[in-house]
């Protein structure tokens, strides 16, 4: 299970840092993924306007029984970040 979570951390970081917003994500599932994928789309359109409003979002997503790391390491130009 440990060598899955380290795949799809690894995964998930080059799909993200591709689409210009790095996020790191450890242990997640696929379906979790998925809907990580959606709110990185609405970021990249300008709906979502700061890094903690997509960090939060894509954390209730995930839920109580999923562990995950999860931080944008590189906002998008039009996202604040916290100070």
């Amino acid at each position: 299970m440990q060598d899955y979570a380290e795949r799809m951390t690894t995964f998930v970081s080059e799909q993200f840092a591709y689409d210009h917003l790095p996020l790191r994500l450890q242990g997640v599932a696929k379906p979790f993924y998925d809907l990580a994928l959606t709110l990185v789309g609405q970021a990249r359109a300008g709906h979502v306007r700061d890094t903690d409003a997509l960090e939060d979002s894509i954390a209730r997503l995930a839920g109580s029984r999923t562990l995950a790391i999860i931080s944008v390491d590189k906002p998008l130009p039009h996202m604040r970040t916290a100070s």
